[in-house]
């Protein structure tokens, strides 16, 4: 399924599928951060939300909201900006907080 296939981007199934699809390397990390943004900051429901997954899906949109790509920021303001190596452990430190 493409991305721009889902009907419904406001929906936990969207995020997860989204996750699973940077994860594998089927989307970019960029592509990865403007979707996430689209779905957890515009459009997804959190009351359909547990505690827990709220709180998870806020701290991975802290990490993604601060993705930047370009070395020579993120060396220059290592604080300010995640580069790709940290947000790939946030989706991957959501998936194992989730199993536990």
């Amino acid at each position: 399924m493409q991305l721009n296939d889902f009907k419904d981007k406001s929906t936990l199934a969207f995020l997860y599928m989204i996750m699973k699809k940077y994860i594998s390397g089927e989307i970019n990390v960029r592509e990865f951060c403007d979707e996430f943004y689209l779905s957890f900051s515009l459009e997804l429901k959190y009351d359909s939300l547990s505690d827990k997954e709220l709180e998870l899906l806020t701290h991975l949109s802290e990490i993604v909201s601060r993705f930047n790509y370009i070395e020579e920021d993120i060396l220059k303001y290592p604080k300010a900006y995640a580069n790709e190596v940290e947000v790939r452990h946030a989706v991957e430190l959501f998936f194992r907080a989730l199993e536990r």
